[in-house]
Formats: structure tokens, sequence, C-alpha cells
């Protein structure tokens, strides 16, 4: 039997159905914890440029992604960024998921292989 809450967010839907995508959206985020992607580096350097192109050519949906240069201040400012540092003095990613960090990593390639990682884990489960 459908409860009453749902009849009424069914019928919501009918009469906004452009917002369904944006409920689906919502419900991913809720029952997938998100990916958490920094990048520290100079956010116009093209090092730094090309690690967010791989970053947006994934599918990721629940994503999180934040990139700037390694601060005192930057826990205050973007937590996610807080306690990283480049590598070598390049532009470097951290790939996170459930507060778990893979290594960090400075090139493309690699980055893109964490992200494929992440791709066939949520896909099996």
């Amino acid at each position: 039997m459908v409860s009453s809450s749902s009849a009424t967010c069914v019928h919501t839907y009918g009469r906004h159905p452009s917002a369904f995508g944006h409920l689906l959206s919502v419900l991913n985020f809720y029952l997938s914890p998100p990916e958490e992607i920094a990048i520290v580096g100079d956010p116009a350097a093209e090092q730094t440029i090309e690690l967010l192109k791989v970053v947006y050519d994934h599918y990721l949906p629940s994503k999180v992604v934040a990139v700037g240069l390694p601060a005192e201040d930057t826990e205050a400012v973007v937590p996610l960024l807080a306690g990283r540092s480049q590598l070598d003095g390049k532009a470097t990613a951290y790939v996170c998921r459930r507060f778990v960090c893979q290594r960090p990593v400075t090139t493309p390639t690699e980055l893109a292989a964490q992200l494929r990682r992440h791709t066939d884990e949520r896909s099996a489960v």
C-alpha cells in the first residue's frame, strides 16, 4: 500500500516533472558517499587544469571537488584541502571516499586510473 506522503510526492512530481531529475540526484547523494577530490595547486596553472579536466571527464554525480594552493588558513576556508600538500612542487590530486584517501597523484593518467576504480566500485554495489 502506498503511504500518503509517497502519493503526495508522486503527485507533486507529476505537476513538476522537470524536478524529478533533481530528486534522483539528491537520492544518489544520500545513498552513496561522495567522492571527495582535493587538488592542491595553482588553479590557473596548466597542470592543475589538466587534473581538473580528468575529474570532470568522469561521471561521478556525487563528487565534491576543491582546488587551491596550500595555505596555513586553508582548513578554516576549505576543509577538504586541510593538511594536503603538493608533491615535488606539482599540482597534486587526492581522491577520498568515506574519509579514506588513495595515495596522492600528480599526473592525469594516474588520476584517471583512480577515478575509474571508484566508478567501478560504485557500479559493483
